[in-house]
């Protein structure tokens, strides 16, 4: 049996993460061959050069909305219907946003990966032996949708290791981290904060044990002659072991690397292990600098942690910080967006140098912030041009974040429904990005 894990984006941002390995690394320990291919590979694959048509499943990995279009592309590009009915290749999607809302690739995929791989891809492969047929024997199972019933998201009770597959790892350096081994270290996060995605699809919070964690940085850090490791988890600051693993990592002669971080749970041990790894920015996901506001997110802490954590940062040696911020919020006012201004300003006055993204807040099925609804393309470019004026008058240049439009579309998929599927197949053909959205758009009289 063939299989193909498919990234829909280039190869640069989708061999940056810990997703592809692991799914490759899932799918070879069925003893099935097992290649890669990216948006920027396509028609072929990334090891043999073979058409996707020539595969027996084409496996997606789909980590936002916005990728659905590429998705399509991938397939047509390979000469593949894009919609059932067709023959050839069962075609499978996955990933947080297929597990939250599957729903607008209903007439594109043939089953729907909802939860953990480490579940599904074992029977996946034992009931692909018998072609479509064998899948639909899937039908009811934990984890695989076919949307025409109800499903129940599969949980491993375990994180899979996984090993870089070496034809992709030749071209590491090109990646977004360069070359350095990626781990999953924690999934899910205890926090539930009323907007987040991985919180609430990933859940329950699960951690990797520190030898094995160790072990597998170990063997991918031999592996491509790494720099750093990379610590993947969205609830990563609450590793009960986080100390540790820091200093191990220090060990094996590479540095380390680790996304945002909550701020009311860092303190002086913690910051002191990241700087020993070579960190040099401290990243923070504050939101918004108004307390009301955070509560009402549920994203907790406060500014007052916020500023706490910068200040411990600035004294263990940290010299950069980058604050990830939303516009957008429920109850959000003029008042809240200056408050947000504010807090940047203070954390600037401590001595750091300041980076901030602003983005607009993408409401996500399966999560309370599906009630809240999308404020829309005007208002969120309104807002976010706010936020902008008001940190540079406080010296504090925002990089860009997702575009407004970006952020629409994205709200669009996120909690529309099956209605959108010949929207996504138009969208693709007529290509160029957001460009090639407003006019299929324009078309539906939306």
């Amino acid at each position: 049996m063939r299989v193909v894990v498919c990234y829909p984006a280039p190869y640069r941002v989708g061999f940056s993460g810990a997703t592809v390995p692991l799914l490759y690394s899932l799918f070879e320990a069925q003893g099935v061959e097992c290649e890669l291919a990216f948006l920027d590979t396509i028609p072929v694959s990334l090891e043999g050069k073979r058409n996707l048509r020539d595969f027996d499943i084409i496996a997606f990995t789909v980590q936002y909305e916005w990728e659905y279009v590429n998705l399509v592309k991938m397939l047509l590009a390979s000469g593949i219907k894009p919609t059932k009915p067709r023959k050839g290749p069962i075609i499978v999607g996955g990933g947080p946003c297929i597990t939250s809302n599957p729903e607008p690739l209903a007439n594109i995929l043939d089953v729907a990966v909802v939860g953990d791989a480490e579940e599904a891809i074992p029977r996946l492969c034992e009931a692909a032996a018998e072609g479509l047929s064998g899948i639909d024997s899937l039908m009811g199972e934990e984890g695989f949708y076919f949307f025409s019933e109800k499903c129940r998201r599969a949980v491993s009770s375990e994180i899979a290791e996984a090993k870089l597959p070496s034809a992709a790892s030749e071209r590491i350096e090109a990646t977004v981290y360069g070359r350095a081994a990626r781990v999953e270290v924690v999934r899910g996060c205890p926090m539930l904060c009323r907007y987040c995605l991985i919180g609430w699809t990933a859940k329950p919070y699960r951690e990797k044990p520190i030898e094995k964690a160790i072990s597998e940085i170990r063997e991918q850090a031999e592996s491509v002659q790494a720099k750093k490791a990379v610590l993947i988890g969205a609830g990563l600051t609450f590793y009960s072991r986080f100390e540790e693993i820091c200093e191990r990592i220090g060990t094996l002669g590479v540095e380390g690397s680790m996304a945002s971080i909550r701020p009311e749970l860092i303190n002086r041990e913690k910051l002191i292990a990241m700087r020993r790894l070579g960190q040099k920015t401290l990243t923070m996901g504050v939101e918004t600098g108004s307390d009301k506001l955070r509560d009402a997110i549920g994203r907790g802490g406060s500014s007052e942690d916020v500023l706490a954590a910068v200040q411990e940062a600035v004294e263990a040696g940290f010299s950069k910080v980058k604050v990830y911020l939303l516009v957008g919020l429920p109850g959000e006012r003029e008042e809240d967006l200056a408050e947000t201004a504010k807090l940047v300003e203070e954390i600037r006055r401590l001595n750091v140098r300041v980076q901030a993204s602003i983005n607009p807040l993408i409401p996500k099925a399966h999560t309370p912030s599906q009630y809240w609804g999308f404020i829309g393309y005007r208002e969120a470019s309104v807002r976010a041009r706010k936020l902008a004026a008001m940190l540079r008058k406080v010296g504090v240049k925002a990089a860009p974040g997702i575009s407004p439009s970006e952020a629409t579309i994205q709200a669009m998929l996120s909690l529309g429904g099956r209605e959108l599927g010949d929207m996504i197949v138009k969208a693709a053909e007529a290509g160029r990005g957001a460009g090639g959205w407003r006019r299929v758009l324009r078309a539906y009289g939306i």
